[in-house]
């Protein structure tokens, strides 16, 4: 038996496996687009260290007083509170400090929210404070600093400097700013450094007292530090909120996220294959 081709008949399945064919086709680049939308960036990371989890966060590095000194440094539900007192024979008191030992690289941003509730100036030394730093990967191990300091004899002023190990020229700028309760700011964009206050009093407006140009290798480390001296401390009250930094990229802070858009984008296309499949089998 001869079987007669039929030209409308071939003509019709040809328009079904092509419509199954654009409907797979159209389904593969909705989840492409979907991917799209939501895959994360990357472009900046940023780490918040709440201070009033200075003693169970695993990324805050807390160090407390000396034993056996007048220092005294709780843990509060506002904060880091570090009150100091004056000298203590033969006790050496040391430095109350916390910070965040990090690797990133790029452009950054580092806050320390914080309140001075008291620094008097002292009678000897060469003064007493906090200090905030970031310190560079590089080879001669720099360190961009934002101090607030009590000097014997010249009051309370801010500096802003750069130093280091093995810096020859370390660079220092004191200001006359009053500082009460807002946030220290150090920031780096491409080889240049910038000094910077919030007031909170004031707007909240971040103002720039100091930039200067500087390396730009890696960092490695963000912190705050309560000076001590071992002869002429002073009474000293301070609160220490937030640790932040925002930099574009953190070497400790991978994907693991991204497993699970992964595992998403292998479910869903995994469907959206089998439903094509299955169209362009009821069809023909």
């Amino acid at each position: 038996m001869t079987r007669m081709h039929d030209p409308a008949r071939s003509l019709s399945a040809s328009h079904r496996f092509d419509r199954a064919h654009h409907t797979a086709v159209m389904a593969l680049a909705a989840l492409v687009a979907t991917a799209t939308l939501v895959t994360p960036s990357l472009a900046v990371e940023e780490l918040i260290a709440n201070l009033a989890y200075a003693n169970r966060d695993p990324i805050i590095e807390f160090t407390g007083p000396a034993p056996g000194s007048d220092d005294r440094a709780d843990v509060t539900s506002s904060g880091v509170r570090v009150r100091q007192g004056g000298d203590v024979a033969g006790v050496i008191p040391g430095s109350t400090n916390v910070k965040m030992v990090v690797s990133g690289q790029g452009d950054f941003e580092a806050r320390l929210d914080w309140q001075v509730n008291r620094l008097d100036e002292p009678v000897a030394g060469w003064g007493q404070g906090l200090l905030f730093s970031v310190a560079l990967d590089d080879e001669r191990q720099t360190v961009l600093q934002l101090a607030l300091l009590a000097r014997p004899g010249k009051g309370t002023r801010i500096r802003a400097e750069l130093l280091g190990r093995f810096v020859e020229e370390p660079v220092q700028k004191y200001f006359d700013r009053p500082f009460e309760d807002g946030e220290f700011v150090i920031a780096r964009r491409g080889d240049t450094a910038s000094f910077q206050i919030v007031d909170h009093a004031g707007d909240g407006t971040a103002r720039e007292l100091f930039s200067l140009p500087c390396p730009t290798e890696d960092i490695r480390k963000v912190g705050a530090y309560c000076t001590r001296q071992k002869e002429g401390n002073t009474s000293a009250d301070f609160l220490l909120r937030k640790l932040q930094l925002t930099i574009d990229s953190l070497y400790a802070v991978q994907a693991p996220k991204q497993h699970r858009f992964r595992w998403w984008y292998m479910l869903v296309g995994g469907q959206v294959l089998l439903v094509a499949a299955l169209l362009l089998l009821r069809q023909r």
